[in-house]
């Protein structure tokens, strides 16, 4: 995550934005895709790999990686998510 988001904030002009959104926890692992109920390839079900982060750890990160943080939300649906708004000094 540090190298992504270090990468993204080099692309970012000044001022310019970062959308996030993640699912919250502190795990990570294979799980069904929910949009394609017993989707399959080649007679394997259909998965996705999942990391899920911590709130503030996720937060820190961002703002070392020196991104301002305008807006910080917290929504819930089938799991927990993170919405992060921040931008390039």
């Amino acid at each position: 995550v540090k190298g992504t988001l270090a990468r993204w904030t080099d692309l970012l002009r000044p001022g310019g934005s970062l959308g996030l959104i993640t699912s919250l926890g502190g795990d990570e692992g294979w799980e069904a895709v929910p949009y394609a109920p017993g989707a399959q390839h080649q007679g394997v079900p259909l998965r996705r790999w999942f990391v899920h982060h911590e709130r503030d750890a996720l937060i820190e990160l961002v703002q070392r990686t020196g991104l301002l943080i305008d807006h910080v939300e917290e929504r819930t649906s089938h799991r927990h998510w993170l919405q992060l708004l921040a931008r390039r000094q």
